[in-house]
């Protein structure tokens, strides 16, 4: 080797000993070797970056109108080669930049696996609760009037749902009790026919002994006759009164079985309400006990009578026949007939004055019927004009049109934690509709006008039947607080009572303990019922009803009976500021309803969100699909590379190899909305 000297300038012979040159390539090599284990470690970052990169560009593509309506991100699905092609484009220019990474991957090379869509698992749940949670500027729950935090809204709504699982239990066993008032009335009824039919006999009978006390014997058989049809209706009359007794008695007998069946579903003061309402019935049929043996004994004195009344008859109609036939033969003088017959009648009038009388001693008309009537009707109310009484007058009936699948081809998960529903329940009340009156504005962000909240609660396919459903619950909620209210105001008991003893019950009826006392009850939980009517009306017209009413708030009184089954409301409701409102209501329905199923509301939920981009955001959304909207992927790569370094000659002519070296680095990339990437 020649080398120039720097002093002298001139060209010189130098040497490098074959050692020295083992030492250079060996160093090259070690530093090469390094270098290239760095670079591939750098390398295989470089191709999660380019998947990871490529992951977020995909899912970057989420449906606009999904998160503009509802605030969820889903990518609308398309074929696994579709998202292998777009995969392939993002990753491309990672694949061709002219850097120390010759990475190379096709799209064969890439495998898609764990699909995960939004209706599948509990990955509509994580997005709605990934939502609210970091979305929403403080606290997302306005409960009563006030924005709270999540703590107190969950043991108010705990609360409330222990209230509304009682009336779900209480509600039945009320309803089978006013129902027996149908029997009761029955009954009443009942004794008050056999009680005329007997009037109606002594009048016959007091007719006919008018007749035979004037010696007009053909009167006196008329009123006989008349009489004796009385007196064969008798026994039909009592049988009837013992058939509506056992009805009666076997109706409260199965409310009785069906009230210490769910007895312990109930609270100490649900108890007690119907303890006394079955008190109230055992002491009335105790008494109808004293009267049905009164009628059994005029039954059978009915027919030893009618006997008697016959066996007076035939000799009257024979004693007339005699003067007849007499009258054709010689001509007795009418003096002496007159005689005859004035004779016959006194001594039939004594006979007939002996006959024992028909007086119904424990009967007559104790009830007004008319009134009773009206009362009658009230526990049916709830299943034929639930809708018509609620809704404020004016307002049109939700449609029929059936907006929902019954059995939905889907069902989404949930994590089933009580501490998570508030929040989707006030997801729910936020970006899905609930019935409101026409004149209100308020819309959620999709436009939807339909009873949305109200399918969740009930899942009924239309409107209509999912508002009536609806409100069918919060009736019996109502009802069972006003209830609770009612029987334990001793003001609102002695209302009940002078309601009962001026409007229901005639003469000594008002002064009859035991029918007093069942009026009384029944008079209670009546006037529970008609009073939840009213104040479902409140409610839909954007007031307030408080959970348990006060002598302030109660705003009517017993006569509200009377007027059941009309869209008169009270004259004077009275709201108190803190009551819950319609929203309220719905918020606590919706917190019980997730606790029996929110996995059902969550399908609900999707299936709504569904129908209404469907139909209300523009035309290009018609085959939108629920279904396939992609929550989660995951993505497998097996690329191929060579060794940079390692493939440089010095190296290549230690290691003896003449061609490159390759190796196939993977990577794994994982994504999925609630922005957890791994």
């Amino acid at each position: 080797m020649r080398i120039k000297t720097e002093k002298r300038g001139t060209w010189e012979s130098a040497s490098i000993t074959v050692f020295l040159s083992i030492c250079f390539v060996l160093t090259a090599a070690l530093l090469l070797t390094v270098t290239e284990a760095s670079r591939t470690a750098a390398e295989r970052l470089y191709l999660q970056l380019a998947l990871d990169s490529a992951m977020e560009s995909l899912f970057s593509q989420y449906h606009r109108p999904l998160w503009e309506n509802y605030r969820l991100l889903g990518l609308e699905y398309r074929d696994k080669e579709s998202l292998k092609e777009e995969l392939s484009d993002f990753l491309r220019p990672y694949m061709e930049s002219e850097n120390l990474f010759p990475l190379e991957l096709s799209e064969e090379k890439l495998r898609l696996s764990e699909e995960l869509l939004l209706t599948e698992g509990i990955s509509f749940e994580e997005e709605v609760l990934e939502y609210m949670k970091s979305s929403l500027p403080g606290s997302p729950f306005s409960y009563l009037g006030e924005s709270v935090e999540e703590e107190e809204v969950l043991e108010s709504l705990e609360e409330f749902s222990r209230l509304i699982e009682e009336s779900i239990h209480l509600s039945p066993l009320q309803r089978e009790y006013q129902l027996c008032g149908s029997d009761f009335f029955a009954l009443e009824t009942a004794f008050s026919d056999f009680s005329r039919l007997c009037e109606n006999a002594e009048k016959r009978k007091k007719a006919a002994d008018s007749e035979l006390d004037s010696g007009y014997l053909q009167g006196f058989l008329w009123e006989a006759a008349e009489l004796q049809d009385l007196l064969s209706e008798l026994p039909d009359a009592a049988g009837l009164c013992r058939e509506k007794a056992e009805l009666l008695s076997e109706a409260l007998q199965k409310t009785e079985a069906d009230f210490e069946a769910g007895m312990a579903e109930l609270s100490e003061e649900g108890q007690a309400i119907l303890q006394e309402e079955l008190r109230a019935y055992g002491g009335y049929l105790e008494e109808s006990g004293r009267i049905l043996s009164e009628i059994e004994r005029l039954s059978e004195l009915s027919a030893s009578l009618s006997e008697s009344v016959q066996e007076i008859m035939e000799e009257a109609e024979s004693f007339l026949n005699e003067l007849e036939e007499e009258e054709e033969g010689e001509h007795e003088a009418e003096e002496a007939k007159e005689r005859r017959i004035s004779a016959f009648c006194r001594e039939k009038l004594r006979e007939w004055r002996a006959l024992s009388e028909l007086s119904f001693r424990e009967g007559g008309s104790r009830i007004r019927a008319e009134n009773m009537k009206r009362l009658e009707k009230i526990p049916s109310l709830p299943e034929e004009r639930l809708l018509f009484l609620s809704l404020p007058e004016g307002e049109l009936l939700p449609g029929e049109e059936k907006l929902y699948p019954k059995d939905p081809p889907f069902r989404a998960a949930s994590s089933d934690s009580p501490w998570e529903l508030p929040l989707l329940g006030e997801y729910s009340l936020c970006y899905f509709h609930f019935w409101q009156s026409e004149a209100s504005d308020q819309r959620p962000p999709s436009g939807s006008r339909e009873c949305e909240i109200e399918y969740l609660l009930s899942g009924a396919p239309d409107s209509k039947s999912a508002l009536s459903e609806s409100l069918k619950k919060l009736l019996a909620l109502r009802e069972s607080r006003n209830l609770f209210f009612l029987f334990q105001s001793s003001k609102k008991r002695e209302e009940a009572r002078d309601f009962a003893r001026s409007s229901l019950c005639l003469g000594e009826g008002g002064e009859n303990p035991a029918l007093l006392s069942l009026l009384t009850i029944q008079v209670l939980s009546l006037w529970a019922l008609a009073q939840a009517f009213s104040d479902l009306q409140t409610l839909l017209l954007g007031g307030r009803a408080a959970l348990l009413p006060s002598e302030e708030s109660w705003g009517s009184s017993p006569e509200i009976l009377l007027r059941a089954g009309s869209r008169e409301r009270n004259p004077n409701p009275r709201e108190e500021a803190s009551a819950p409102s319609y929203r309220d209501y719905l918020r606590a329905l919706l917190f019980h309803a997730g606790l029996r199923d929110q996995s059902g509301i969550n399908t609900r939920m999707l299936l709504c969100i569904e129908r209404n981009l469907r139909s209300g955001v523009s035309e290009s959304e018609e085959d939108f699909c629920i279904t396939d909207c992609l929550y989660a992927l995951q993505l497998d790569a097996d690329s191929r590379s060579r060794h940079f370094f390692l493939d440089l000659s010095p190296v290549r002519a230690v290691s003896g190899r003449e061609t490159e070296t390759l190796f196939r680095p993977q990577a794994r990339s994982y994504y999925k909305y609630k922005n957890d990437s791994q």
